[in-house]
């Protein structure tokens, strides 16, 4: 989660169904039309640096032809209805891979997650949990209905955020190095944007029992990388063939150096079950009111 400064836009009331009503606030799907999308994402951008987040035009295309995911990928804000207008005051953005597609198993990657401080001053706590939970109850059930499984939660996690996202169910396992690659490149291919250190954390889904394997890992950060980091980067700035090529040069290096390097370094096989790091319950997290 992310802190954001206290003001908030307010914006027209759209078309979109409320996934979850409380009182004046709501958890609300997006269509690509939406009024809230502008709002949510600067929200997004108060928070988060260039570095670590897709542009707009990035989660518009996702949102309407969904080329990275079995669904069209999805944002979710929390909206506070109030007598004249609508404020967003939290956003999250994600997709859902594939991670076996003959067995029918999905895992859900979520991208950003943001709320307001405003939150806070109001004394109104719990409502970024509300977010997450909600969004992936409402993935599952869009998943279920197509008769795909879910495997498991995975995201990216800043250091400071790690202790929140642990309360949350989420582990981070030992012996993984790892990294966002580059999301901005130039035309020839090369980084506009740098690598940034985060943490892999994973929530396995209740239907599906059993640890984590280092070959269930792989596979997923495999897919992920190829996704949100080869082909997403390659629409997102036209790349012509010899650009995409390297562009997933510098990537497979980086999931070489994240997770293949420090693991197999220790002779690990790929069935052999990952070790959830333990972590501070007491730790600082990126925002509080969550």
């Amino acid at each position: 989660m992310a802190e954001h400064p206290d003001e908030s836009g307010s914006i027209g009331v759209g078309d979109e169904s409320p996934v979850v009503r409380r009182d004046d606030w709501e958890v609300v799907a997006l269509c690509p039309n939406s009024p809230y999308l502008k709002a949510g994402y600067a929200l997004m951008r108060s928070v988060f640096g260039r570095e670590t987040m897709d542009s707009l035009d990035s989660i518009k295309r996702s949102l309407v032809d969904g080329q990275t995911g079995i669904l069209p990928g999805f944002q979710y804000v929390l909206v506070q209805k109030t007598m004249d207008s609508n404020h967003v005051l939290g956003m999250l953005t994600g997709d859902c891979f594939w991670f076996d597609e003959e067995s029918k198993i999905a895992f859900i990657a979520i991208g950003n997650v943001a709320t307001s401080p405003g939150l806070r001053s109001q004394g109104v706590r719990g409502m970024g949990t509300m977010l997450i939970d909600e969004a992936v109850r409402d993935v599952k059930q869009q998943l279920k209905a197509v008769e795909v499984g879910l495997l498991c939660v995975c995201l990216e996690s800043e250091p400071r955020a790690r202790a929140f996202w642990s309360r949350r169910g989420f582990v981070a396992y030992e012996g993984i190095d790892y990294v966002q690659p580059p999301l901005g490149y130039h035309q020839d291919g090369s980084p506009s944007l740098p690598v940034v250190p985060e943490t892999l954390m994973l929530r396995k889904d209740e239907d599906y029992a059993g640890r984590m394997t280092y070959g269930d890992v792989r596979t997923l950060v495999r897919h992920l990388f190829q996704r949100w980091y080869v082909d997403g980067p390659s629409v997102e700035f036209d790349l012509h063939a010899d650009a995409k090529r390297r562009v997933e040069s510098c990537v497979q290096q980086e999931l070489y150096e994240s997770i293949f390097r420090p693991c197999e370094s220790k002779g690990m096989k790929s069935g052999d079950v990952m070790d959830p790091i333990r972590e501070p319950q007491d730790g600082c997290q990126r925002t509080s009111q969550a």
